[in-house]
Order: structure tokens, then C-alpha cells, then sequence
């Protein structure tokens, strides 16, 4: 008898845990390819996602495409085979259980169950006191372990013909197969119904994560930065201890850093930021009761954005800790998802809304919050740095949508959903995905590069080099560009009514040229490691920027981090707690003068 196992190219984690498995049991295997939803176009997801009772999701269309592939397998070889997909744990009974049916009539044996309701007869093989096969009337059973004829596969196909695509597990149920047999104990289940059934996992404690201390290191610093970036090859069945721990990182994260840019980071005088002073008149005796005060808001306002993400991810159909550890990692404009395939698993666009509108949240300054609660109700509308970020938002969804509509010749294949959330995720340096951008062409790879580096507000959780640099640097190259031509004028850069002097505008071009030679030292860095030129620079912008993933097959949307070699990940390590705390504010450190001085 044949055995496959349908695994996607990139779980190589689960491709190995089942080589060992089958390795104790004394099987042979042999790997199916899965499709991905990078396999198929827009136009073939189309036209079979909307045949079913609901319309099915890309990944529901590819689980299906790649059992079908088994299938027509089974059609050429003519043997009869036994399927798992690589989530599967199999029974050590195994050996026992296919020599006893091997001689069964049967078109199809279903050895998995996932607790649902089933129909079975009365009539009954047993093949010893522990196992039992009942001919199955009905029961959606799951597809993780099944033994299936030729004789099946034909019926199988032919169900296709006439009903269309369905969930993989809800076609075999629907077809009519010669004696349909279910086997009670299971000798199949998934990973996930492990702790249903009280069965220890065997690939999913911590130490089945396989983290050194450098992949250790990596991901506690892309959580405390709320970078986003993971060594974690399967999150799917990560712990979920793991998982609320990266999303209590992220969140503290995020508080710690807005605390840091309204309180401290203005009282330091560097990279500009001393523009956020709360006060010009603040002076030693005042700056600790109003960081104290101000602190305690910042606190309340973020816990309460968190709550109120958390609520909406609940009602829009997350599960109580899907929705407890997004929003930690959503208000934060971290990035951490409990799945790989980050907020695109859900694939609901009331999710996805709700997500967009509390990383804007994420992303405006902080201290606008505590203004509007002091009165000031006009602030989001009258604050420059609010209006230039949302400006950026709203023309860089503009123009990318309009390059994918050129590109594709339609608006109709164009999802504005799907380009308005990557901008916006990519932007303020969250990090969640929902498509694979990388699909998009070269101009979005660059476009997506550009948004790395511009980041959102200062005072928020957002990343980069701050909306309001960009602003200043704008408005000192315009005033150069005058000079030129009136070498003899007066030019004055203001910024909110603030006149902005050289010094000021000084530590804002060293932050910014700082910022563009680290990010060149990192690149080759990790070009020296070996990596490629786009994967070297996507990583060096997405440390720098904290936002995330990064472009290409390796650190791309689809793929992560854990391939890299140790260097790059302590490279990149550093590259995310300078780029997160401003590089001065790491850099000034060092220096013996500052510690006298405060």
C-alpha cells in the first residue's frame, strides 16, 4: 500500500516531524507537494470558490486541489493508498490495522475522527478488542487520514463533476462510495484535537519549537520592538502559551515606547524630538510628577483601544484568545499573529476592517488622545503630523490600486480590501499580511520599501523614521532650494507654529542620515552572510523599521525568518532595538558626557 502525505513545500518543520514519526513506526512515505495560494490565479479562485453552501477561502481551494492531486495518483499507479496530511498523528497500531483490512471490500476507509456527529450501522468488523469498521452512512469526519481505492478516487472525481469544489472533507463525505467504512478508535488525528482526546502532543511543547538561544533572542527582540518578524515555523500549533507571551511583549512594547517618546526621548534633545515636549518650560522639578501624570493616561487610553480592538475581533468571529492576543498586537502595530498565514487565516473582511482601523489608532500620537480628553476637540484634524500621515495613507492606496488595475487591465480583479490593508500594515510597521504582495509586481516590492522607511507619528506605536521628519526635511530642502535662488532672503521653517532653528534642524538630518548608513551596514551585513540583494535590503529595512516581514521567497509574506544564519538574526537583533529606540537614544549611551550631564 502507497502512503502520501500532502505538505506545503515551506512547512518543512512538519515535513520532518512526520519523517520521524513514520521512521518509529517503520513505513515508507512519500511527500505531495501541496498547493499553495501563490498556484493559483484570481481568475481559476473564482470560479470554484462559490459552489459550495459558502464561498471558500484560497487555502480551503488549495487543501482541496491538493487531495484531488492524491486522488488522480491513486487513478495512475491503480494501487490503493493510505492519505494523511502532514498534521496527522498516527496511531503505533498502524502496522496492525492496515494488514487487517487490507482484504476488505471497501472504496473508502476513514481512520480519523474529529468528534462530530456520524452515522454508522450495526453491522461491524472488529479486528481486535480495541479496533472496530462500521460501514459510515454519513459524518464529516475530517480528511487528515484516510485509506482510498481506485475504485474511490473515480467516485470522488466524478462527485467533482457534479457538484463542484467543496471542503475536502465535506466532498468525500458527500460522495457515494461501495461500502464506506469508519473506524473506531481512530487511528488518525490532527495536532490540534490532541489535547481534546487528552493526548499529549508530541509536536507541540516549547522544546518541539527547536529555538536556540539566538532564535530565542530574535523573537523576544522582535516582540519587545513590536517588530513582528518570526523564527517560528509553525505558529499553527505553537503553544499557546508561546503565542500570549509574544502578544503580552509586543503590547508592552508598544506602551513602553509611546511613554518613552512623550516623557523622556524630548528631555534627551535628540533626533528632533524634542519638539514633543510636553511644556516649554519644562525643568528638572517638573518632569517627574508630570511623566508620573502622564504615564498613568497613556496607560488607561491604550489599555482602553486594546479592549475595545479585543471586543471587536470577538464579534466579528475570532475565539476569546485569537481575539485577546491580535488586539495586544494590533494596537501595539506589532504584527505577532497566532497563524502563518497572519490575519489573512481568518478571511474576513470585518476582521480586516476592524484591524485597519485600530492600527491607525495605533498609529497616531498618543498625546493627541490625552489633548482631546482635555478639550481640545479639533486636535486630529488640526495636528500637521495627524493630516500628512493620513494623506500618505490615502495616496499610497490610491496609486497602488491604480498600478494593479493597469497592470491587470480590470478593476474588477483589483481588491482595494486587500491594497488598502497591506499599505496601511506595511506603513505604520505592523507587519500583518493578507496577500502575497510579492505577487504584485516590482513597483509595489519598491513602493513597500519607501513605506518601510516613513513609518507613522512620533508618539505612537508606529515605526520608522517618523512622519514628522519627513515633514521637516521637506521644508528644509525647499527652503535650500530658495536660497539658491534668493541668496540673500530670510527663510523660516515652521512646524505647528514652531519656528524650527539650525540646531534643531541639525538633529534631525543627523537622525535621518544615521538611520540610511545603518541601514546600509546591516544590508551588508547580511549580504555577507550569503542571503540575495532583495532579501538583504528588505531585512536590513524591515530591522531598521520595525516593521516585519520583509520581500522575497525567504523573509517575504509567505516565508520568515528562520532560515537565516545566526549572524544575520543577531545582526538584525540590533538593527530592531536602535531603529525602535531611535538611534540616538541607544548611541548617546556610550557616551560618558550625557551620563555627567543627567
Amino acid at each position: 500500500m502507497d502512503v502520501y502525505v500532502i505538505n506545503l513545500p515551506k512547512d518543512h518543520e512538519r515535513a520532518a516531524f512526520q519523517k520521524q514519526q513514520f521512521s518509529r513506526l517503520g513505513l515508507e512515505f512519500k511527500i505531495v507537494n501541496a498547493k499553495s495560494v501563490n498556484d493559483i490565479t484570481e481568475e481559476f479562485y473564482k470560479s470554484v470558490a462559490f459552489n459550495w453552501e459558502r464561498p471558500l477561502s484560497r487555502a480551503e481551494v488549495c487543501c482541496y486541489l491538493s487531495h484531488k492531486m492524491v486522488w488522480q495518483l491513486i487513478l495512475e499507479t491503480n494501487k490503493e493508498a493510505l492519505v494523511l496530511e502532514d498534521d496527522a498523528f498516527i496511531s503505533s497500531d498502524i502496522n496492525m490495522i492496515l494488514e487487517s483490512i487490507k482484504d476488505i471490500d471497501s472504496d473508502y476507509i476513514n481512520l480519523e475522527t474529529r468528534a462530530r456527529k456520524k452515522v454508522i450501522s450495526k453491522k461491524q468488523y472488529r479486528i481486535n478488542n480495541k479496533y472496530k469498521l462500521s460501514y459510515l452512512y454519513y459524518g464529516g469526519t475530517g480528511a487528515a487520514g484516510y485509506i482510498l481505492r481506485p475504485s474511490g478516487a473515480v467516485a470522488l472525481l466524478k462527485n467533482e463533476d457534479k457538484f463542484g469544489y467543496a471542503l475536502a472533507d465535506a466532498h468525500i463525505c458527500r460522495t457515494t462510495f461501495n461500502n464506506p467504512l469508519q473506524l473506531d478508535c481512530a487511528a488518525v488525528i490532527q495536532l490540534d484535537c490532541c489535547e481534546k482526546y487528552m493526548i499529549e502532543p508530541p509536536y507541540k511543547s516549547v522544546s518541539n519549537l527547536n529555538l536556540n538561544i539566538t532564535d530565542a533572542f530574535f523573537e523576544s527582540m522582535s516582540g519587545i520592538t513590536t517588530t513582528g518578524s518570526t523564527v517560528i515555523v509553525n505558529l499553527d500549533i505553537a503553544p499557546k502559551s508561546i503565542l500570549l507571551w509574544r502578544a503580552i511583549l509586543q503590547w508592552l512594547g508598544g506602551i513602553g515606547i509611546i511613554v518613552m517618546a512623550i516623557t523622556l526621548m524630548p528631555i534627551m534633545n535628540v533626533g528632533g524630538m524634542q519638539l514633543f515636549k510636553v511644556s516649554s518650560n519644562d525643568n528638572a522639578e517638573k518632569i517627574l510628577p508630570k511623566s508620573k501624570e502622564i504615564s498613568f493616561r497613556l496607560i488607561i487610553i491604550y489599555s482602553a483601544l486594546t479592549f475595545l480592538c479585543a471586543f471587536f475581533y470577538k464579534v466579528f468571529g475570532m475565539n476569546f484568545f485569537d481575539s485577546l492576543t491580535h488586539s495586544m498586537t494590533t494596537i501595539a502595530t506589532g504584527g505577532f499573529s497566532n497563524y502563518n498565514e497572519s490575519i489573512g487565516h481568518f478571511n474576513s473582511s470585518l476582521i480586516e476592517t476592524t484591524s485597519m482601523v485600530f492600527i491607525l489608532l495605533g498609529s497616531i500620537p498618543f498625546i493627541a488622545y490625552i489633548k482631546y480628553l482635555n478639550g481640545d476637540k479639533k486636535i486630529f484634524f488640526s495636528d500637521t503630523q495627524i493630516k500628512t500621515f493620513f494623506i500618505i495613507v490615502i495616496f499610497s492606496i490610491i496609486i497602488l490600486f491604480i498600478y494593479l488595475a493597469i497592470l491587470k487591465q480590470s478593476l474588477f480583479e483589483i481588491s482595494i480590501r486587500s491594497v488598502a490593508f497591506n499599505v496601511i500594515s506595511i506603513l505604520t510597521g505592523t507587519g500583518y499580511v493578507t496577500k502575497d504582495f510579492d505577487q504584485w509586481g516590482n513597483f509595489p516590492l519598491i513602493f513597500f520599501l519607501i513605506l518601510m522607511f516613513i513609518g507613522g507619528c512620533a508618539g505612537s506605536t508606529a515605526c520608522g523614521i517618523k512622519i514628522f521628519r519627513i515633514q521637516l526635511l521637506y521644508h528644509f530642502l525647499s527652503n535650500q532650494l530658495k536660497k539658491i535662488i534668493y541668496p540673500r532672503g530670510i527663510f523660516v521653517i515652521k512646524y505647528d507654529n514652531n519656528n524650527i532653528d539650525d540646531k534643531f534642524m541639525s538633529s534631525v538630518i543627523s537622525f535621518i542620515f544615521l538611520y540610511i548608513v545603518i541601514f546600509f551596514c546591516l544590508a551588508a551585513i547580511l549580504s555577507l552572510t550569503g542571503l540575495d540583494f532583495v532579501t538583504s535590503i528588505s531585512g536590513a529595512a524591515t530591522s531598521i523599521s520595525n516593521v516585519g516581514p520583509g520581500l522575497g521567497d525567504i523573509i517575504g509574506p509567505n516565508g520568515n525568518f528562520s532560515s537565516l544564519s545566526e549572524l544575520s538574526k543577531w545582526a538584525l537583533s540590533m538593527g530592531m532595538i536602535l531603529g525602535r529606540l531611535e538611534l540616538f537614544a541607544i548611541l548617546v549611551l556610550f557616551i560618558p558626557s550625557f551620563w555627567r550631564k543627567y
